[in-house]
């Protein structure tokens, strides 16, 4: 047990590790997981700024699994609190741009909100 809330021990996190498959292994399968598939080579004073081929070709078998099968009929993702937490995008009133990339947004992008209401060519 760790912590404690008003003197009541609170319970250790269970431990889990999903694979690029959306399997979800507990315990001591997710020990053993985390163990041998970490990103903590990647890791510097920095944060992790790069990561080698096959790494990232694990990361996107997961993201189009997660998005193209586990998802694929969902179509809110928190875009509008973003809108909202953004201002409306104020900050970007009566701008055109002459390109935009939106990275990192996955499939819903916050694009589609921004796009109504600014000019970009």
């Amino acid at each position: 047990m760790t912590g404690t809330d008003n003197g009541n021990p609170q319970p250790k996190p269970l431990p889990i590790f999903v694979d690029s498959e959306i399997r979800v292994h507990e315990r001591s399968a997710a020990v053993e997981r985390l163990r041998d598939r970490n990103d903590l080579k990647y890791f510097n004073q920095q944060g992790i700024l790069h990561v080698d081929q096959t790494r990232w070709q694990v990361a996107q078998q997961y993201e189009r699994k997660t998005w193209m099968t586990n998802l694929g009929q969902v179509n809110y993702d928190r875009n509008h609190d973003h809108k909202n937490n953004f201002g409306g995008y104020q900050t970007i009133a009566g701008r055109t741009f002459n390109r935009f990339i939106e990275l990192g947004c996955g499939p819903l992008t916050n694009l589609r909100l921004i796009l109504p209401h600014y000019g970009i060519r």
